[in-house]
């Protein structure tokens, strides 16, 4: 799976001022949601991925 994943098109958002939550400026989220719609990955993928994602 790690290998899948770093060859996604992951990339930094520019920044948005009006923005007033943050939300880590990139497209993570967009990427691995539309790979689980896919089925790309697991729903087990898809957690494991934001829980380590979190603990950063």
């Amino acid at each position: 799976m790690i290998s899948t994943v770093a060859a996604w098109p992951f990339e930094e958002h520019d920044f948005d001022a009006a923005h007033t939550l943050p939300d880590h400026q990139d497209n993570t989220t967009d990427v691995v949601a539309g790979a689980l719609l896919d089925g790309q990955i697991t729903e087990e993928d898809y957690e494991e991925i934001f829980r380590r994602r979190q603990s950063l």
